[in-house]
């Protein structure tokens, strides 16, 4: 439709209609790149209508200090699934750390803006984690397919807000880690088991 468009518009604007076969391929081959250029700046606009509630935390806000160390699960932009599930049972059985999975499909909008809006969801949840008072010795980051966009912004905000260090892949893990600035001002990356 949008191409077919685009050739009319093409037409109408140079006088009334094609003149020859080669004038018509060369308008033909406008229409993909203009269609790719629409795509991207679709793709990369904020939503037309936000979700009208916000997301929530990655810790709730209460009485409860923050665990000491912080696990969160993203999922895709499929939501919650078998291996999502499998990998937070996993980090649970584990002990000793609080596991998250965090459902974002809510403000995730359509599959094609799905990784625009989840960097910026992450950025909103790194900051507000930083902003907390009492903060996890570390947080370790599990993105899973889009789910890595918010897991990446949370990473970067995080930082920034809480001044902590990125301390990336431990050991060949897939588990990316946050340590928060011990008193004497070092940082201590540790890996999960």
């Amino acid at each position: 439709m949008l191409a077919f468009f685009l050739l009319i518009a093409s037409a109408h604007a140079s006088g009334g209609g094609f003149v020859s076969r080669a004038s018509w391929l060369q308008r033909s081959l406008l229409v993909p790149p203009a269609a790719l250029c629409l795509l991207e700046a679709y793709s990369r606009a904020p939503p037309l209508a936000p979700p009208t509630e916000a997301p929530p935390p990655l810790l709730p806000p209460g009485a409860a200090p923050a665990p000491r160390d912080l696990v969160v699960v993203l999922p895709g932009a499929g939501g919650p699934d078998a291996n999502t599930a499998r990998i937070a049972a996993t980090l649970r059985a584990a002990g000793g750390r609080e596991v998250v999975e965090y459902d974002w499909r809510p403000w995730k909008g359509d599959e094609l803006r799905a990784p625009y809006d989840a960097l910026r969801l992450g950025t909103r949840l790194g900051t507000e984690l930083g902003r907390r008072t009492d903060q996890p010795r570390s947080v370790h980051l599990v993105g899973v397919s889009v789910g890595a966009f918010v897991a990446d912004a949370i990473a970067k905000s995080y930082a920034t807000t809480a001044g902590a260090g990125l301390c990336g892949n431990q050991g060949g893990s897939d588990l990316g880690q946050l340590a928060a600035p011990e008193a004497s001002g070092a940082r201590s990356c540790t890996r999960l088991p």
